[in-house]
């Protein structure tokens, strides 16, 4: 099935879709709650819609690949999620309940557009008894996809925290004037609160270290979400390569095709000069002696020469010969 230019790119695509769909998913229920302190509740009605939402794209963009290029709602989705992991990139954490639910929707609009036409582009092109397999190999790669992305997205998060703790960290030491006044008003704020002194410069210390902990959380998720644009800018190439075979239109009855090297065979060997109307069924037979493969399996083509006699002077002929698995016409015939 990977043989198949469009289903191999269509898995790709939806690799690298699955990657990014899953690994957002993961880390913005972490991210609401950690950053904007959001309760599970409110989470969840924040991500409701895009269900909704999802569901409506989804319809949308198949009828749209019925009716135009499947590769015009496919690149839309592509670029769509660029723009919106972008917009996530640039969050900060005073961001409105409406905006972030704006962007979710967008998020899974995207998703919408990109499945329906990715599907019907790369099971279009194979034939009807490959569709059942093809169908399950995308779930199986949909499903190692979002193992993967979350994986990924998991340690990528956490290593990019660190690199903005300890850059923070060095930021404070650098500028020790302005975090010695922090400090100060900090404490200050603790001792109006009824502290003592040393408890409210302890409490002063940690939320010091707290605000430099959310302010690395933040980045690392930015961080997160610029890369995922940046995915998703990639995966439009494949989306632009691919073409719609429903949409192609042969001007002529006759098609050349050319093999690659890969998927056949060349043998050339010399037999007795014979009637052509011979040669269907000796070659093949003769062929045997050279191609270590059940003929059943091959298709085969030969061409026939005369060559100069032998020593003992009886005429012969030189036989070039072509063969490629039968599974392999089965795919050319279907496109």
């Amino acid at each position: 099935l990977y043989q198949n230019v469009h289903f191999a790119l269509g898995a790709v695509v939806n690799f690298l879709v699955t990657v990014l769909f899953s690994s957002s998913t993961f880390l913005l229920n972490i991210f609401l709650q950690r950053v904007y302190q959001f309760t599970p509740t409110q989470v969840g009605v924040l991500l409701f819609p895009q269900g909704v939402v999802y569901g409506l794209g989804s319809m949308w963009a198949g009828r749209l690949s019925d009716v135009v290029d499947p590769r015009l709602p496919l690149v839309l989705g592509l670029v769509c999620f660029s723009l919106v992991y972008y917009w996530l990139g640039s969050i900060s954490p005073v961001a409105t309940a409406f905006a972030l639910m704006a962007m979710f929707c967008l998020r899974s609009f995207s998703y919408s557009c990109v499945n329906a036409p990715n599907m019907l582009m790369s099971l279009g092109t194979l034939p009807e008894d490959k569709v059942g397999m093809a169908t399950g190999l995308f779930s199986v790669v949909r499903g190692i996809a979002s193992m993967v992305g979350v994986a990924l997205s998991a340690s990528f998060l956490e290593s990019r925290r660190e690199v903005h703790m300890l850059w923070l960290a060095q930021e404070q030491g650098r500028l020790d004037l302005p975090s010695q006044w922090t400090l100060t008003s900090l404490g200050q704020l603790f001792l109006d609160a009824g502290d003592v002194a040393s408890l409210a410069h302890v409490k002063a210390e940690a939320h010091l270290h707290a605000m430099m902990q959310a302010e690395a959380s933040l980045t690392a998720y930015q961080d997160v979400f610029v890369c995922s644009a940046l995915v998703s800018l990639c995966s439009i190439l494949p989306g632009l390569l691919r073409q719609s075979m429903s949409q192609i239109r042969w001007n002529s009855k006759n098609v050349r095709v050319t093999l690659s090297h890969h998927l056949g065979l060349l043998r050339f060997f010399a037999m007795p000069q014979m009637e052509r109307r011979f040669l269907r069924s000796a070659v093949p037979l003769e062929a045997k002696k050279y191609i270590p493969i059940p003929f059943e399996t091959l298709i085969h083509d030969f061409q026939a020469e005369a060559m100069p006699p032998d020593i003992s002077g009886k005429p012969r002929q030189g036989v070039l010969i072509s063969v490629t698995q039968n599974k392999n016409l089965d795919n050319i015939t279907a496109l």
